[in-house]
């Protein structure tokens, strides 16, 4: 919502529904409990079957991306016609690897190149990030399944140096992503 009003509005200008909607992360609902994607499945499912010939698509940027992605491939096709997932981080398990690499200082030799973050920040995001997917294994299995391509036409819009998302956090899906 606050992230990209542009792209909303300029979808709205379109004629195509856009609904934005806050969703609950990090340690209030945490990833096991299923509660964030179960929450945004049903305003997908109410506003398709309030609205069924209305073109509807899902936009979200950073881990509002990955929750589109994740959920165009859940519901697929038939509930959500295009998803724009803006910088997305579409591998959370990658982007741990990346934050852990910048907090020990390590990102340059990483390969992370020469934007990253410091290591105050870089602490703050991944302590929020693990709040949510608890374990590595699940931050890891989410990034895994969203490497194979989605039924939905899918537009990835990314930033030129992104030191929040950085390239190998979204190479797989810059691999079958419609545009």
């Amino acid at each position: 919502r606050e992230s990209h009003p542009g792209v909303s509005a300029g979808l709205a200008s379109l004629n195509l529904a856009v609904i934005t909607a806050s969703f609950r992360n990090g340690t209030d609902a945490p990833f096991a409990t299923g509660t964030t994607e179960r929450d945004l499945a049903d305003v997908v499912r109410y506003f398709r079957k309030m609205n069924p010939d209305v073109p509807f698509g899902l936009v979200g940027s950073s881990s509002g991306g990955y929750f589109a992605l994740s959920l165009c491939r859940t519901l697929g096709a038939k509930a959500v016609d295009f998803c724009v997932p803006i910088c997305p981080v579409a591998h959370p398990g990658r982007r741990a690897t990346y934050l852990r690499s910048c907090i020990a200082g390590t990102a340059r030799e990483d390969g992370y190149g020469d934007a990253f973050h410091i290591e105050e920040k870089a602490r703050r995001i991944l302590d929020t990030q693990m709040g949510f997917w608890v374990e590595d294994a699940a931050s890891e299995n989410a990034g895994e399944a969203l490497r194979t391509p989605s039924s939905v036409p899918t537009l990835l819009v990314l930033g030129s140096v992104d030191r929040n998302v950085p390239f190998r956090v979204t190479s797989d899906v810059q691999g079958w992503a419609t545009r």
